[in-house]
């Protein structure tokens, strides 16, 4: 584990008890009650998503969300397998070999045939998902580097009432659980509001 999730989960535990939230903790929450994200822009913090674990904010951050289907990713996703729009009339391609040409790779992808390889692949992973009618955490794919937590999982922030949020990291997953309406699905833990700490402590001692 990172010092900076270490640091974290001392600091929180310190300041909150021994239910404080932690560094990629796995939790559960239903996709269907997730209808936003927070922005890349309107984070409290413009640390890569995966620092964002685990930490406690107060302020107005969860009131600057927008609706989830303007997340970019997600947004091509909900027009292919809600509308039936091929991924090549989503603008997933240009979207996503604008970033290549920019940064030189994306996910591992390097050119748009990787791309057009990667969507064929979300396609028959959906197919999976819609049949088993549910998301693997990350324990079952092999990639959790401790119990009980969730390396690589959908990041979900919790607003002030406890409300999910989606947090712009695994955005395929989290579009198929909308699309399947999919009300338990495994995340990792983003943001905590801080004003939500005493009912999440409540939900962890149950």
């Amino acid at each position: 584990m990172r010092l900076y999730a270490v640091l974290r989960n001392i600091g929180n535990r310190l300041a909150y008890g021994s239910h404080a939230p932690w560094h990629s903790q796995r939790i559960y929450i239903d996709a269907t009650r997730c209808t936003h994200h927070l922005p890349p822009g309107e984070r409290p913090y413009s640390y890569m998503p995966r620092r964002l674990s685990g930490l406690v904010v107060g302020g107005d951050w969860d009131r600057r969300v927008k609706p989830i289907d303007q997340s970019p990713k997600v947004g091509f996703c909900l027009l292919h397998w809600q509308n039936g729009i091929p991924w090549e009339q989503t603008g997933c391609y240009e979207y996503s070999m604008a970033i290549i040409e920019k940064e030189g790779v994306l996910d591992g992808m390097r050119g748009l045939d990787e791309v057009k390889e990667r969507y064929i692949r979300l396609d028959e992973i959906f197919e999976r998902v819609r049949k088993e009618r549910r998301l693997l955490n990350a324990s079952e794919l092999g990639v959790a580097r401790g119990k009980s937590r969730e390396d690589h999982g959908i990041m979900i922030h919790l607003d002030r009432n406890g409300n999910p949020v989606f947090g712009d990291s695994g955005c395929h997953r989290m579009a198929m659980a909308v699309v399947l309406e999919l009300t338990c699905i495994p995340a990792k833990v983003g943001i905590v509001h801080e004003d939500y700490i005493p009912g999440w402590i409540d939900r962890m001692r149950g």
